[in-house]
């Protein structure tokens, strides 16, 4: 049977970020008194721990990580097995806001953590989450010298559209819309990264990190064909329903208006903070999907015709079999905040190109 031990936080919580991707936190024993230190390093995807002599009490190494329902860190330690969310499990490392962990071998204990500054200590792990999503669960590929990163987005299901006072009409009514798992790109493709593949940049504001614009949907599609053709993978368009739910931060949303804040100005470059401008992606705070710019700085272009919302339930929906516009998300560097909001709709005829206008891949 598993010894039960309960740890308490030595000298108010010891924790630091030593180095990028690395924490280091001391504890407790309070049945036998011992201190020993526990760090989880991003870097190689280890968790170990010290005692008070530097002796290495444990070591091991973990390939992936998700939230269980109950809001908690899952690390999955078993190279080629997805993290599975039974608290009882004994093959996963689980944290939470009282860091219950499961070491699966020796030392056989499970501990449990109570912070002295809960704030604090949530703080920390909000950071630890956002570098493991980043690190683990997201794929970086590289075309001519440039490298651009695609981030997993966990399929569920969710509420799409909105009913509130800022809502439009096309925004009615909502209605639930069940996703499998896809990836998205973290940001806007580049003037660099369309340069890379396209030889030319039709931009009105040019900056080799600055999202493209003028370009069309059609010249979306050549993009996309000449970028799959030269990296072998699979590039698209997100569908309207995959955009909407990676800008509301996945199955990881804490429900903000816009895309990872409820003030636009902290993700969002538009008609108050621009200078009637684009700017270079990922300067403002990303959303809980780890994503950067998805309401301002450009319209993204999705792979949809426009059409009113159905009254229904849907299942990875993709949107009309015809019409006459393409539908566009995310507001620009140009609107109000309501044209930001994360289920504001507008559509665009598929040969017509602004300055406002850019997109993002999916795949």
């Amino acid at each position: 049977m598993k010894r039960l031990v309960l740890l308490s936080l030595f000298a108010a919580f010891s924790y630091n970020l030593f180095a990028q991707g690395k924490y280091v936190f001391s504890v407790k024993d309070n049945q036998s008194g011992s201190i020993h230190s526990v760090e989880i390093n991003l870097s190689d995807c280890s968790i170990s721990a010290t005692d008070s002599k530097g002796e290495k009490l444990y070591v091991y190494h973990f390939y992936g990580h998700e939230k269980n329902k109950k809001g908690r860190i899952a690390f999955a330690f078993k190279r080629g097995e997805k993290p599975k969310f039974n608290d009882d499990s004994e093959n996963y490392f689980i944290m939470s806001s009282k860091m219950i962990v499961n070491t699966l071998d020796l030392p056989d204990v499970v501990y449990l953590y109570t912070p002295v500054n809960e704030n604090e200590f949530l703080a920390t792990f909000q950071r630890m989450e956002n570098e493991l999503s980043e690190f683990v669960y997201s794929q970086i590929f590289k075309v001519n010298g440039v490298e651009f990163k695609m981030m997993e987005v966990k399929g569920g299901t969710f509420r799409m559209g909105c009913d509130s006072q800022e809502a439009r009409n096309d925004e009615m009514p909502i209605h639930f819309v069940s996703l499998s798992d896809y990836y998205i790109a973290q940001t806007e493709v580049t003037q660099e990264l369309w340069t890379a593949v396209m030889t030319h940049n039709p931009s009105k504001f040019k900056g080799a990190q600055f999202p493209v614009e003028q370009v069309s949907w059609n010249d979306c599609q050549i993009f996309i064909n000449k970028l799959n053709a030269i990296t072998g993978q699979r590039f698209r368009l997100p569908t309207e329903a995959e955009w909407e739910y990676a800008a509301k931060g996945g199955n990881r949303t804490d429900g903000f208006l816009f895309a990872g804040n409820n003030q636009a100005e902290a993700v969002a470059w538009h008609n108050a903070n621009a200078n009637h401008s684009t700017h270079a992606v990922a300067q403002l705070k990303p959303n809980e999907a780890l994503l950067y710019d998805m309401s301002g700085n450009v319209w993204e272009w999705c792979a949809d015709w426009s059409a009113n919302y159905p009254d229904a339930n849907l299942n990875n929906p993709t949107g009309a079999a015809r019409g006459t516009h393409r539908i566009i998300r995310g507001g620009a560097y140009n609107d109000n905040p309501r044209e930001l909001r994360t289920t504001t709709r507008n559509r665009v005829k598929p040969e017509e190109k602004f300055s406002l206008l850019g997109f993002r891949l999916a795949m």
